[in-house]
């Protein structure tokens, strides 16, 4: 398995159970592939350096996580279908 780290941007307005579902959703395509997250922080509301989906905000979200190459293309698949998942960055670590 491989450490990766993952950068999310997600709608400032939404409410507290709404960022929940998409932190489980995140977890949840990470560990029905064998993967496991080993942290996920929440950074806080910054200004956006250009607008995204008409939002000049967004709210920021760390994680770290181990998984399989393959995992990381249904992470990307699953974030696109999710309309209030404004960006998403995955690196290798």
């Amino acid at each position: 398995m491989q450490k990766y780290e993952g950068m999310l941007i997600v709608r400032p307005r939404l409410s507290e159970e709404d960022r929940e579902k998409i932190t489980k959703k995140i977890e949840q395509l990470i560990t029905q592939e064998g993967g496991k997250v080993k942290n996920f922080q929440l950074w806080g509301e910054r200004k956006l350096a250009q607008e995204i989906k008409k939002e000049k905000r967004g709210l920021y979200y760390l994680f770290h996580f181990s998984a399989e190459p393959q995992t990381i293309d249904k992470i990307r698949k699953g974030c696109r279908l999710e309309e209030n998942i404004l960006r998403l960055l995955i690196v290798k670590m």
